[in-house]
């Protein structure tokens, strides 16, 4: 059997995989898999600051070759939750997500009027509240649909009582 040698560097802008202290530990190259042309790489305990672009260039005797990535970071909202609270002349419904990543974005269908506001805690996670105001005799439906999960539909109607002069 032909003796193999190879070398594989990945890096982040101008930072090694091998050198970096912000990397120690976190990092596994499949070494057994280099042979058939695999040079899968783990990178575990994500951080947000591992976002960014990253660089694999990959050298054997038969040459080399250089692949480009982008890596994202995502971290799953918790459970949407929606209320409705009554006012004189309908509800304001109150949508509210937390504990994610990306900045989550907020459309509402069909409403003139609507207040988003959203937090960036210390842990570098998202906290949203949106509020939209529905007014007498109306409805909205609401659909939150969050990555990787399909939506989830909630219809919000105001319709007043009825009252009947004797």
């Amino acid at each position: 059997m032909e003796n193999q040698w190879w070398s594989t560097v990945i890096t982040m802008g101008e930072i090694s995989w091998k050198d970096s202290v912000v990397y120690k530990g976190r990092t596994l190259l499949f070494e057994d898999q280099l042979t058939v042309g695999n040079a899968s790489f783990r990178l575990s305990g994500v951080q947000l600051s591992d976002q960014g672009p990253y660089t694999c260039d990959v050298m054997d005797e038969q040459g080399s070759t250089q692949e480009k990535l982008q890596l994202l970071v995502a971290a799953p909202y918790d459970e949407t939750r929606i209320s409705a609270q009554a006012t004189c002349d309908g509800f304001i419904v109150t949508l509210h997500a937390s504990q994610g990543f990306p900045q989550p974005e907020v459309m509402w269908k069909g409403v003139m009027d609507s207040n988003t506001t959203t937090e960036l805690d210390s842990r570098g996670h998202y906290e949203l509240e949106s509020e939209v105001t529905l007014r007498l005799n109306s409805t909205l439906t609401v659909t939150t649909e969050t990555e990787g999960s399909g939506p989830e539909f909630h219809q919000v109607s105001h319709t007043p009582p009825t009252t009947s002069v004797p």
